[in-house]
């Protein structure tokens, strides 16, 4: 009889085991992860150079001179994007500090030429967004002296 108790028991310790096996043949768990919008800024002044190559012995009135890109993982969505100067707008001249003021334009912008700082809203951010950048000299009468005129134009991405 002891030994139908044990008999009788193992088979008891099985069957619970085999139960308890056959409750649990599944189970699921969820996997999230995040790709996060980055967005950078680039531009393309062409060859020749059409940033530093400029004639300035006749006024300007539209010369573009740089390609800017502004390229994202984005699928939709828009970014603002500043245009700001150095020089308040104007090109200065090295020795005589002479100022030729200018304005800029940006296709697709919207907007009519303008001194900088500006701001172009509505930049698309899915891939790579190119718009040119053209300026136009804003000065009259036109009679700049002889000298190397400079300004620095930094292009942003604002949040």
């Amino acid at each position: 009889m002891n030994r139908f108790i044990q008999i009788a028991a193992s088979a008891i310790a099985l069957t619970s085991a085999a139960g308890a096996a056959q409750a649990q043949q599944s189970t699921s768990f969820e996997l999230n992860g995040q790709v996060p919008l980055t967005c950078t800024v680039e531009h393309y002044c062409g060859a020749p150079d059409r940033c530093t190559g400029i004639d300035l012995s006749q006024p300007v009135s539209s010369l573009t001179t740089a390609s800017v890109s502004l390229v994202c993982n984005g699928q939709g969505g828009t970014r603002t994007i500043e245009f700001a100067s150095a020089n308040g707008s104007k090109l200065r001249g090295d020795e005589t500090g002479f100022e030729i003021p200018y304005l800029g334009q940006v296709s697709g912008g919207g907007g009519n030429a303008q001194a900088l700082p500006m701001l172009v809203n509505n930049w698309p951010v899915n891939g790579t967004q190119t718009r040119s950048f053209a300026i136009s000299t804003n000065l009259n009468p036109y009679n700049p002296p002889a000298d190397e005129y400079r300004d620095t134009v930094t292009v942003s991405i604002l949040p």
